[in-house]
This record gives C-alpha cells, sequence and structure tokens, in this order.
C-alpha cells in the first residue's frame, strides 16, 4: 500500500506487502518515485539489515522449535495495550480475556506460522527491490511480523484488539491475522486526524470511536474504503480518573499559569506535520512570558521537541517530564489541574484539559486543517499567529475572552469521557 502524506506528495510504501494491495495509479498519477527528496530519504543499509534480519530468522526458527515443547496458552480475547492498561485494563479481569503489553511476543511459533513468517519475507524483499524504497524498514518490519505470529501462535485467540489507531503497525498486523482467520478490532487511544494516521486503509474488522464527531472526522479522513465496521463507544481512557476529586484536590493550588504540551510524531510511515519551526515560533513567544508568568513545558519525553523548547526557554521555565502512564502523582491530569490556562498544537492532551474545564489555546503555526473543527465549535480558543497568540493569552488571564462551554463540547468530542464498556463486551463477542 502507498501511504501518502500532504506535505511535497511525501510517501511510503507501507507494509501491505501482497501486490495486489498496492495502489500503483497512485505512484503514477503523482510520479512520486521521480522525487529525488523522498528517495535520499532511503539510502540504503544493507549490511546492517542484513545482520538484524539474520538474527530475527534464526529467532523465528527458534521459536519453532520451542513449540514442540511448549504448549499454546489459549486465551479467547487478546487485548493489546501500551499504555499500562489506561486503555484496555478494562477487560484485564474477564475470564476468557488477556492483557498483553504491545511490546511482548508470544512464546512460540507455530509451523503454519513459521510458513507464513517467510512467505511474507519472500514477498516483502521482492517489493523491497522492486521498488528500492523498503531497505531501512524491512528488519523493523519482519520484527513486527513475527511479534504478532507469535502471538496468534501462543494464545491462539478468536479475536484481537489494540489500541492501534495510532501505530503502522496495524497493515501487518490485518495481513497476518486474515491468514489466520482471526478478528482484528482497535480502540481509538486519540481523535484521529488525516496526519495522524498512518495508514490510509483502515485495517480492522471492527473500530471503537469515542463519539459521532469521532466518527465524522474519520470518515472525512483520505482513507481507502475498508471492510470495517464502527461503533460509537465513547472514550475508555477516562473511565478510571477521578475528575471530581482532582477538581478539588488541586482548586487552590495552581503552580503554573500556562501548561504547554506538545510532541514530535514520528515513524517509517506517514509525513510530520509538525516542525521545529512551528515549535520555536511559539517558544519564541512564550519567552516574552517567562517574567511575567509561570510557564511549565510538557513533551512526551526528552526528545526533539524538549530540545528545540529548551534551546529558547531556559530560564524561569519548569519542564515536566512523563513518568508511568499509570502512576497519577505525575499524570498529565495532575499537570493539566496545577495549570491555569493550556496551550497545544496537537495532544489528546487538549480533550483532558476540557474535561477538567480548563482554557486551551490551539495553535496552528502549519496550516494543518483539523483543528479549525475545535474552533468552529468553539471548543478551544484558536490562533494560527504570533500575534494572536500574544493577545489571546492578554485576553485570557484578564478575563476579555467568552468562557468555553465544556460540557457541551465534552459531550459532542468525547462522550462526556464515558466508556460504554458493557456495549463494548456484546460487540466484541460478535466477532468471535
Amino acid at each position: 500500500m502507498i501511504a501518502l502524506g500532504k506535505a511535497e506528495f511525501e510517501y511510503k510504501i507501507s507494509t501491505q506487502y501482497d501486490e495486489d494491495l498496492i495502489d500503483l495509479d497512485i505512484i503514477k498519477k503523482k510520479d512520486l518515485l521521480a522525487n529525488t527528496k523522498v528517495k535520499d530519504k532511503y539510502k540504503i543499509n544493507l549490511i546492517k539489515q542484513i545482520i538484524m534480519l539474520l538474527a530475527i530468522y534464526f529467532k523465528a526458527i527458534f521459536m519453532y522449535f520451542k513449540s514442540l515443547f511448549i504448549k499454546p496458552k489459549i486465551s479467547k480475547k487478546l487485548f493489546l495495550d501500551y499504555y499500562n492498561k489506561r486503555i484496555l485494563g478494562h477487560f484485564e479481569n474477564d475470564s476468557d480475556s488477556l492483557l498483553i503489553d504491545l511490546n511482548k511476543f508470544g512464546k512460540i511459533i507455530n509451523f503454519f506460522g513459521l510458513k507464513t513468517f517467510f512467505s511474507q519475507q519472500l514477498k516483502m524483499l521482492i517489493l523491497s527491490f522492486k521498488y528500492k524504497i523498503l531497505h531501512n524498514t524491512i528488519a523493523k518490519q519482519s520484527y513486527y511480523i513475527l511479534k504478532i505470529i507469535s502471538l496468534t501462535s501462543y494464545y491462539k485467540p478468536n479475536v484481537i484488539i489494540g489500541a492501534l489507531d495510532s501505530s503502522a503497525v496495524s497493515d501487518i498486523y490485518s495481513i497476518i491475522l486474515k491468514k489466520y482467520g482471526i478478528k482484528f478490532g482497535c480502540y481509538s487511544h486519540g481523535y484521529n486526524y488525516e496526519f495522524r494516521t498512518e495508514y490510509i486503509y483502515i485495517p480492522f474488522d471492527f473500530y471503537f470511536v469515542w463519539s459521532n464527531a469521532h466518527l465524522k472526522q474519520i470518515e472525512a479522513g483520505c482513507h481507502i474504503k475498508s471492510d470495517c465496521t464502527f461503533y460509537i463507544t465513547g472514550s475508555p481512557f477516562y473511565n478510571k480518573v477521578n475528575f471530581e476529586d482532582l477538581q478539588k484536590d488541586f482548586k487552590n493550588n495552581t503552580l503554573y499559569d500556562i501548561l504547554v504540551i506538545g510532541e514530535y510524531y514520528y515513524d517509517d510511515y506517514s509525513a510530520q506535520p509538525f516542525n521545529s519551526r512551528a515549535t520555536k515560533k511559539l517558544a519564541n513567544v512564550l519567552n516574552k512570558y517567562t517574567d511575567k508568568y509561570k510557564i511549565c513545558i510538557r513533551p512526551r519525553m526528552k526528545d526533539e521537541y524538549y530540545e528545540d523548547m529548551y534551546k529558547i526557554l531556559k530560564n524561569n521555565v519548569s519542564y515536566s517530564l512523563p513518568a508511568n502512564q499509570d502512576n497519577l502523582t505525575n499524570s498529565l491530569f495532575n499537570d493539566i489541574q496545577n495549570s491555569k490556562i493550556i496551550i497545544s498544537t496537537f495532544s489528546g492532551g487538549i480533550h483532558d484539559a476540557l474535561l477538567l474545564h480548563k482554557p486551551v489555546i490551539q495553535t496552528n503555526f502549519i496550516g494543518i486543517k483539523e483543528p479549525k473543527e475545535f474552533d468552529v465549535n468553539h471548543a478551544v480558543y484558536y490562533t494560527d499567529t504570533s500575534r494572536k497568540l500574544e493577545s489571546m493569552i492578554e485576553k485570557i488571564f484578564n478575563k476579555k475572552l467568552d468562557i468555553l462551554d465544556y460540557d457541551k463540547n465534552n459531550k459532542y468530542y468525547i462522550n462526556s469521557g464515558k466508556f460504554n464498556i458493557d456495549k463494548a463486551r456484546e460487540i466484541i463477542d460478535e466477532h468471535i
């Protein structure tokens, strides 16, 4: 499959290895193979890839021999989560379900799994040399193929559900699970946007979304249509968060005037919607207020976003780095409740802030179209220039802006933070 980003028609070949799934018309139409800038991003490093591939191949063979001595651990429903049970932990006590860390392998692969693995490797290698573009991702994708085969071989599930709406491994997993006849479901871990979604073909059999507005956003995206069925169940993120207690505990204990929530989102498959230029532009605005307001920057980790901010905002600014996602002591909810206003370009933290009735300024310095929907519905204070941002900060602190209708927007966008777990269980059972 060809995954297209909008910026200069950047493209990558994603992980659908069957040739009949590759839309060659898209390549011809956009003449993307002539784009030397794209070619330069994929310099061949064959020696490194060969070493990594050989290690993965030996691991596959070793896991097959282990299957001769280790029995499978059968579970009808397998939940894959990478947020420490924050999303799919609702199901961890169900007798026929098992919650697995997204980074873990199964202990074995069976003979069918071994055949499937090397069959996919052959297809992938053929495509790699044919299009001369997969060389830098072969080992990584082989790793994920082996992982999902090991999970299916060891646990023998009827259905696999993952918080994989923002993960490019979804395409890989979809191909393998179809070969096993296993249904593939997705819980959305965040609000979907065209730029944030790594696949253009929705690879799931069923998909749980947060609200009618969330579904509308997905349908408006540039996805190739699939047979995926969508169900509105609400967001699974917030059921275990007591917002009333948070609001009460921090009501008179505000640490920051401004909290900035930000991240860069890199992977091998999709165009990056954010960049250093936009981040530095925001940092330069904030730098004017470091003596006047207490400012806290909340990056995902000590990454390029952190570095870009720190180069400009070294003094009189706090940095809050996430700890365990399950630990509310240093959670995003705490930082939000400890702050007077929130600034973000793109983050699920926007919804966290609205649930906590905190005013949000959404900056959009590089012309992403989706955030404007929040502006139309007056869910956030929206700005696309530095001058507007400066004016907006002052107006909020001086109470010269209309108060946002938090409850209305929370209901519209995220079902007021409620998750219908009984409905979700019924739907999963229907797909077994």
